[in-house]
């Protein structure tokens, strides 16, 4: 690939495009971590299973 300006132009859009899904991501873990500490219960099952979805849906990302 040739290294001009718009090759690095294009580069840069794209990073700045996968930022930005990162950090929305980044904000959408901190809201569900906050929301499921506030509310955890060890006690009950399904507390467990929403746990083990969210990290499923953590990796599958």
């Amino acid at each position: 690939m040739a290294r001009t300006a718009e090759a690095y132009a294009a580069l840069r859009e794209d990073l700045e495009i996968a930022l930005e899904h990162v950090l929305a991501q980044r904000r959408d873990f901190a809201t569900m971590f906050e929301r499921a500490e506030a509310d955890f219960d060890a006690s009950d099952p399904m507390a467990w299973a929403a746990v083990g979805f969210t990290l499923h849906y953590l990796y599958k990302q």
